[in-house]
């Protein structure tokens, strides 16, 4: 998979592949989600960086718990696991510079979405690659949620079922997106590899 996801990377700087890790796994990475959302620990996420960020549902309405290598939790550190395998992968193949990753549980309740923004912010190149790995048990079209990718001249490319275990990676310049309104709770694990600057 790891070479499927560098040519495609190195190609057009986008892949889709489905079905990534064991269900199992998934289920775990989904369960501690949502035990961090009856717990209150998912935490409404911010538009913006440094003294401009700032909470505005308008654009943005999921809630979040990022993920620390010093927790205790072994479901927080396996999946911490995955995203440094997947960085260490991608830096090797791609010489990417990537010295470190970034990464949070984002749980959009029924109504919840993120307008068409790009994940790289305007005075830093810090975010290299953008990546989110689907997290829920079963998705139906008709409850939205996709994720919608576009081209920089705002051509739609894309539209991404958010179903378990599928993992998206993109270069975090090249492609606005979008997160289309769901009716029912959507789970994903998020995350840039990034760069120091």
């Amino acid at each position: 998979q790891i070479v499927e996801i560098t040519d495609a990377l190195a190609d057009s700087g986008l892949h889709i592949l489905e079905n990534t890790l064991p269900i199992e796994l998934v289920a775990l990475w989904r369960a501690r989600a949502l035990a961090l959302q009856r717990e209150g620990s998912l935490k409404p996420a911010g538009v913006g960086r440094a003294a401009q960020r700032e909470i505005a549902s308008h654009v943005r309405s999921d809630a979040i718990a990022w993920l620390d290598a010093e927790s205790e939790d072994a479901d927080d550190l396996s999946a911490l696991g995955f995203v440094e395998a997947l960085r260490c992968a991608l830096n090797e193949r791609l010489y990417l510079g990537v010295n470190h990753a970034e990464c949070h549980f984002a749980l959009y309740p029924p109504g919840g979405h993120y307008t068409k923004h790009l994940d790289r912010h305007r005075d830093t190149d810090a975010r290299v690659i953008s990546f989110v790995l689907y997290l829920n048990e079963t998705w139906q079209p008709k409850w939205g949620g996709q994720l919608k990718i576009y081209d920089n001249k705002d051509n739609l490319l894309r539209v991404v079922e958010p179903c378990g275990g599928t993992l998206v990676l993109f270069r975090s310049e090249q492609f606005p997106h979008e997160v289309v309104a769901s009716a029912q709770d959507r789970v994903s694990l998020t995350g840039w590899l990034r760069r120091r600057t």
